[in-house]
């Protein structure tokens, strides 16, 4: 008489594992039982493959790495990082830095990234993500990209969540979109822009902006108790800074805040031009008018010297768009931004001999750096520096 066979395989262990073939998705499959009594299950297209992957679970599992969850994405780790670590971290970024990083994880990050699982990230999939970027951005902007995204992954590797931070090992491609050249005005443009802007109620924001090279945070968030009209000293001790809550509505999530200066160096005095102590003179009574004629439509008073016709805090991006149609009006092209023209006035005073390191004091920089190789433009239309002694070395005779 035949028996029956026993096809009931030994029981496994926790942390041993188990490999099959699942028919109806086509794909390997492993079961890993944790401690814990969690079973963690892996898949992959063949038998290599998932094997690969059970082994490195099991090494984590003898390295002390066996609390990962494998089921944790990269969107999901994202997410926690930027909104519960980040902001933990407020002494150390600045909200503007949590506000770029914020930026990057949701328009870049998350999309391109997001639906790995973080555990099986792998420096070729972020490559990839580079590629697909590469001809859109400039290089500097995947620097960024990489920053924030290591910066995340550094988290995690150091609470045990992944093995290592794969972003350090990922290459950028040798290729990018070239970088925005940065431009400046010539003196002959600053003074067509002015012009154009001649009794607009915003002439001197103009005004100030190319005279003291502000940061257009920093004159939407001036405040006339930080201007000294009759000592001519103005105070930069504010920014006005766009913020966004992703967990608004769509169209509530961008509001406009108050607060600190970019940098400790940024807050500083600067002594005022004549023509910008008329300018303000001529603007503060042009806004009392204005209070009058809103009366309480008037918004509440936070005593900022460049508001809307309202008195509420200007939009950078509003700015923005009177710069293109200034620059249309003046003649010299209809897309200046307003942080070039911190770029022209430091281009300006260069041009006019001020030394490197009153300009950089002035521009709120601790080093000259800044000053030398981002915002020092040519603003002449011919370099002359060499006419004269090169006349006077080769002279006839």
């Amino acid at each position: 008489m035949a028996t029956k066979r026993n096809t009931r395989a030994k029981r496994r262990g926790n942390g041993e594992g188990s490999i099959y073939f699942e028919a109806a998705s086509d794909r390997w499959r492993a079961a890993l039982t944790m401690d814990d009594g969690r079973t963690v299950r892996l898949s992959a297209r063949t038998r290599e493959e998932v094997a690969s992957k059970l082994q490195a679970l099991q090494a984590d599992l003898l390295t002390g790495r066996a609390a990962l969850d494998r089921t944790q994405t990269v969107a999901g780790l994202l997410t926690y990082w930027l909104e519960e670590v980040l902001p933990a971290r407020g002494s150390v970024h600045s909200t503007n830095t949590i506000d770029k990083h914020g930026h990057i994880v949701r328009k870049h990050l998350i999309p391109g990234l997001g639906k790995y699982r973080l555990a099986d990230l792998k420096a070729d999939h972020i490559e990839r993500f580079y590629r697909s970027k590469a001809e859109r951005y400039a290089r500097s902007t995947l620097v960024e990209m990489r920053t924030t995204l290591s910066l995340a992954l550094t988290y995690a590797e150091r609470h045990e969540m992944v093995g290592r931070n794969v972003a350090r090992i990922a290459e950028l491609p040798a290729k990018t979109k070239p970088k925005a050249e940065r431009r400046s005005l010539t003196h002959k443009e600053a003074t067509a822009l002015l012009q154009a802007v001649k009794d607009h109620r915003l002439e001197a924001l103009v005004i100030t902006a190319i005279m003291l090279g502000l940061r257009p945070g920093e004159l939407l968030g001036l405040r006339w108790e930080d201007v000294d009209l009759d000592g001519g000293v103005l105070h930069v001790r504010q920014t006005l800074k766009v913020t966004n809550d992703p967990s608004k509505p769509k169209g509530e999530r961008q509001t406009l805040a108050l607060g600190p200066t970019k940098t400790k160096a940024s807050r500083r005095s600067l002594g005022l031009p004549t023509p910008v102590v008329a300018a303000l003179r001529h603007h503060k009574g042009r806004q009392s008018a204005e209070r009058l004629a809103a009366g309480p439509e008037w918004a509440n008073d936070l005593g900022l010297v460049f508001t809307t016709a309202s008195g509420r805090p200007i939009n950078p991006a509003g700015l923005r768009h009177y710069f293109e149609r200034w620059g249309k009006a003046a003649g010299i092209g209809g897309d200046w931004k307003p942080y070039e023209m911190r770029h022209t006035a430091v281009s300006l005073l260069s041009d006019a001999g001020v030394p490197i390191e009153q300009i950089a004091d002035l521009a709120g920089h601790t080093t000259t750096r800044m000053v030398e190789t981002v915002y020092r433009h040519r603003v002449t239309p011919t370099v002359g520096a060499a006419v004269s002694p090169m006349q006077r070395l080769f002279a006839a005779g």
